[in-house]
């Protein structure tokens, strides 16, 4: 099983080209795009999920070879400051439960901002109701010790937490401590992890960090590839 995940940073249609042609090239058996609502895509051979709400900013959108089912989870954060902070759109996140018969995954996009620790509990919600084989996508945060100089719109103490949490659920980051980065700040040029796979233990997979995406401007976002059981 290959799996292909890529945050397009609201990209136009022009960026897609190269996504083409590694999808070509590499034949992955999944194909998750966050971020992709500027353009409408589609691949030869692949069946698809497309959610409605085009206009949803954080829309994942999902391509495989085979059939899947998918339960969307579309949570909104109730918070009463951020409900002040952010008053005509309270910031949302998306997760995508995808059955594929034999295996199961959950897509994951998480806006970015010191409240993702409200996202995260809902993660974990998700993993202790749908066990999937692993967790992938846009954490929008790390572990402390990836990078403690990290810009401050990204917090990482409440994520940390929260990420132990994920390894007493049973299930482990397979990049942790790798010294490895998917993301390049804007401010400061820092490197950190933001793009998570979390693999349920007793599960073999290799996770890579594709940086032609980011390194050609492609995306501000380094690919993810998954290759395993």
């Amino acid at each position: 099983m290959k799996i292909f995940f890529l945050n397009c940073n609201k990209r136009t249609d022009k960026f897609l080209a190269p996504v083409y042609k590694w999808v070509k090239r590499n034949k992955p058996d999944v194909i998750v795009l966050a971020e992709a609502c500027y353009f409408d895509c589609s691949f030869d051979g692949y069946y698809s999920f497309v959610p409605e709400d085009k206009a949803y900013k954080n829309a994942l959108k999902v391509f495989a070879r085979q059939k899947f089912a998918v339960e969307e989870l579309n949570y909104v954060v109730h918070h009463d400051i951020v409900a002040l902070k952010y008053p005509e759109n309270l910031q949302r996140f998306r997760l995508l439960n995808l059955d594929f018969g034999d295996w199961r995954m959950t897509a994951v996009y998480v806006t970015s901002g010191w409240y993702n620790y409200l996202a995260m509990r809902q993660i974990q919600k998700a993993m202790l109701e749908f066990s999937p084989d692993l967790v992938l996508g846009d954490f929008n945060s790390g572990y402390v010790n990836d990078d403690l100089q990290a810009p401050s719109s990204i917090i990482f103490l409440n994520e940390f937490l929260f990420f132990n949490e994920f390894e007493n659920l049973g299930y482990f980051d397979p990049k942790k401590n790798s010294g490895e980065y998917s993301f390049k700040g804007r401010i400061g040029g820092h490197k950190f992890r933001i793009d998570h796979c979390f693999v349920r233990q007793g599960k073999k997979y290799e996770v890579s960090y594709l940086q032609e995406f980011l390194d050609n401007g492609i995306s501000d976002h380094a690919g993810v590839l998954v290759v395993g059981e």
